[in-house]
């Protein structure tokens, strides 16, 4: 999909109530980075791209009622998210922009040639 930020801008929240045993889900990150909260889960590593009650509701997996609730809360609560559409949008700068991808990338290829150096 060309664009992703086109569709996520429509959006207030964003929900992946993910049950199955998920990496860190980019589909989780491109709404941080266009400052749309999230409802989700914390199956797999969903934990390292959401901060809990900052960037995004917990809901527990396989809870229809949980993220009934949860989206009941945010459409009654602007401020709620409004802040916290401001801390995705932090947490995305800070952790998962493109320039922090390839710092993080050139630290592991020079940890790999450091340790490789000294066999």
């Amino acid at each position: 999909q060309q664009n992703i930020a086109e569709w996520m801008n429509t959006m207030d929240v964003f929900c992946l109530p993910s049950y199955a045993n998920e990496g860190v889900p980019q589909a989780l990150m491109q709404p941080q980075a266009c400052g749309i909260p999230a409802i989700t889960t914390l199956n797999g590593s969903i934990n390292e791209a959401v901060i809990p009650d900052k960037t995004a509701l917990i809901i527990e997996p396989r809870n229809s009622d949980a993220v009934l609730a949860a989206l009941e809360h945010m459409y009654k609560d602007h401020k709620m998210i409004s802040t916290m559409s401001e801390a995705a949008h932090l947490n995305a700068q800070k952790n998962f922009s493109s320039q922090q991808m390839i710092e993080k990338m050139d630290a592991v290829f020079t940890a790999a040639i450091e340790i490789n150096a000294t066999k």
